[in-house]
């Protein structure tokens, strides 16, 4: 049973991000709509993605389809150029968001095995 339980959290780790972000793209198109979710929604989804992530290779690979599901229709939908900055602030928001996650519940394991 906890392996199937283990099997979906990886499932929606890893697919939902994505699938926001490709289903928020089609969503706001015209006008300003995507500078919301470019600049509030999109950095707020691979933030969630890394602390929802249980190890590293998880994350990697989240990040990897996030991008994937970010750079094409940005540029296709939008013509915008390749909003690299973005996505490289944003992998590095992930990341950060991780080593905090991992931080603090090793904190919290600390402080249980001494107690």
């Amino acid at each position: 049973m906890t392996s199937k339980k283990n099997l979906f959290r990886s499932l929606a780790v890893l697919l939902l991000p994505p699938l926001a972000i490709l289903t928020l793209t089609v969503a706001l198109q015209g006008g300003k709509n995507i500078l919301d979710g470019i600049y509030i929604l999109f950095p707020l989804l691979f933030l969630i993605q890394a602390i929802l992530s249980t190890n590293p290779k998880q994350l990697l690979l989240g990040m990897l389809l996030s991008t994937a599901a970010f750079l094409p229709p940005i540029n296709l939908l939008y013509h915008m150029g390749t909003c690299i900055d973005l996505l490289t602030i944003y992998l590095l928001l992930a990341t950060v968001g991780y080593l905090v996650k991992r931080a603090i519940l090793k904190k919290q394991t600390n402080k249980k095995q001494s107690a």
